[in-house]
């Protein structure tokens, strides 16, 4: 039998959610922000960057905290 330490198993997937949500926050905001510009809407920035903040700390920690859940869950 081949196993493997489930110690590493962990820290590999969280590093794949970790990716994966970086990857679809810049596959999302990319395409909005050159969507914005196109129609030259303009944001208040100070308006914006909080909630920006916020949503992106949400979202990754909560693929990380899925990612965990899904390794322990194996």
């Amino acid at each position: 039998m081949n196993k493997q330490a489930p110690r590493y198993n962990i820290a590999l997937r969280l590093t794949g959610w970790l990716l994966k949500s970086i990857y679809l926050l810049l596959l999302v905001l990319l395409p909005l922000h050159l969507v914005l510009l196109t129609f030259n809407v303009t944001l208040p920035m100070e308006w914006l960057l909080p909630y920006l903040g916020r949503t992106l700390l949400l979202a990754v920690s909560s693929f990380l905290f899925g990612g965990f859940w899904a390794a322990l869950s194996r």
